[in-house]
Formats: C-alpha cells, sequence, structure tokens
C-alpha cells in the first residue's frame, strides 16, 4: 500500500483546477489494520511509521516534525479537529502505551510536547488497542478525556 499525504490549498470548482503535490509516501506491507494510521484536521496530518515514530506535516508550511515515545507500532491514532495553530495527537502502540502531544506550528518545524503517557500492563501486540480524544470531554479547564 502507498499512502499520500497531500498539503491544504484552496478548493475550486472543477476537478481539472486542481493541483496537489505529494508530500510524503509511506509504503507499508499489506495487513489488517483496525485502528487509524492516519489522522489529519485542517492543519496537521499525521501518520503512523511502523518503527514506532509518528510523522506530523503542517499542511500549509509543509514543516516537519516526529513524535518519539512507542517502542513498537502505533496502532490507532486520534486529533483534535480545527485549523489552528495548536492541536492534540493521541496514539495507542503494540508497546502497550497510550501517548498524548501538544502539537504546535513552529515555522520551519513542528514542534510537540508530550502530555500524557499511559502503560497497560496485559496487552498483547497485534491487539485491536484504540484510542478515542475527546478534548471537550474532561472537567472544565482540566485535562482531555482519552479513552
Amino acid at each position: 500500500q502507498v499512502f499520500t499525504l497531500l498539503p491544504t490549498a484552496p478548493r475550486r470548482r472543477g476537478m481539472q483546477d486542481v493541483e496537489s503535490r505529494s508530500l510524503s509516501m509511506l509504503r507499508r506491507s499489506p495487513a489488517l489494520y483496525t485502528g487509524s494510521l492516519i489522522a489529519a484536521n485542517g492543519r496537521f496530518a499525521c501518520y503512523a511509521i511502523p518503527s514506532g515514530v509518528i510523522r506530523v506535516i503542517d499542511r500549509q508550511t509543509e514543516a516537519l516534525g516526529l513524535l518519539r515515545g512507542h517502542t513498537r507500532e502505533a496502532v490507532d491514532l486520534s486529533i483534535t479537529a480545527g485549523g489552528g495553530d495548536e492541536c492534540l495527537l493521541a496514539a495507542v502502540a503494540n508497546d502497550g502505551q497510550a501517548l498524548v502531544w501538544r502539537v504546535r506550528a513552529g515555522g520551519s518545524a513542528v514542534l510537540s510536547e508530550r502530555l500524557l503517557s499511559v502503560k497497560v500492563d496485559g496487552t498483547s501486540p497485534g491487539a485491536d488497542d484504540r484510542i478515542v480524544l475527546c478534548p471537550q470531554g474532561g472537567p472544565p479547564g482540566g485535562p482531555p478525556l482519552v479513552a
């Protein structure tokens, strides 16, 4: 499989007016994945790399960032909606960890800060782990709810 991530562009009427250019290509071996290996909002596009790293691309400036912390392949990604300069990204991996980062535009690079790391004992590689990020689900003024 080859996934191609495209930059944001003004939308015009008619397909003949649409211009696109690949920002990144990722080759993966065919497999069954129940989670989302790609997550995007109005500003950022993210995808899981098999080594456990997550690539983040600023769709406006094409700046890049890498999110590290997983020791195995991420199997599900979730990102908050919107197109602002900052968002939250959550990932769960085959290493039994759930991680949440604050991601923000930083000019020539995508900046990130890890906010949460949760290790779940007893998970097995290949399990159907999923993560849902609900930024408005937590208590008022409190952290987001991660399920």
